[in-house]
């Protein structure tokens, strides 16, 4: 993802761990002529914490691979974080994550478990600030449907 992104001054950010596999993807990265410099991992953080380590970031992804859980079941938490946070999201394109964003509006979506869709994707957010802006913005006022608040009355409409 970093050499995709010429003359950028990218980095990359993992941040909850697990550590013990630090050295595997310092490994890949040497061989890719990525310098080690360019990648930052941390152990896993408070819950409390977890607001600054996004909002650090300039993109946010969601690299998800394309299979039966992950099309069809996954919800993760950090896509709601992402939306709230005011970050730009780059996504990988499955319906569980479709269901909830949509393309160029809220975020980019981008072939999933392909590394060069998602260094473009991110790419593009870095070369056009003002779609980096919207994407951020819309997604931020998009979350607001889904508040716990919101869930539960969903639920007691449905029930009653």
């Amino acid at each position: 993802i970093i050499s995709v992104i010429e003359g950028a001054p990218v980095y990359l950010l993992c941040v909850g761990g697990p550590m013990d596999i630090v050295p595997e993807y310092m490994e890949k990265a040497k061989q890719k002529g990525v310098p080690q410099a360019k990648l930052l991992f941390y152990d896993p953080v408070p819950n409390h914490e977890v607001p600054f380590w996004i909002k650090a970031s300039d993109v946010v992804t969601i690299p998800f691979p394309k299979n039966e859980h992950m099309c069809y079941f996954a919800s993760p938490m950090k896509l709601f974080e992402y939306m709230a946070s005011g970050v730009p999201i780059v996504a990988s394109d499955l319906p569980s994550l479709r269901e909830i964003l949509t393309h160029k509006e809220t975020a980019i979506l981008v072939k999933p478990g392909d590394p060069v869709s998602l260094a473009k994707g991110v790419s593009k957010l870095y070369r056009n600030p003002s779609l980096a802006e919207k994407i951020a913005s819309n997604a931020k006022k998009e979350v607001k449907k889904y508040t716990w608040e919101k869930r539960a009355e969903k639920i007691v409409a449905t029930v009653l």
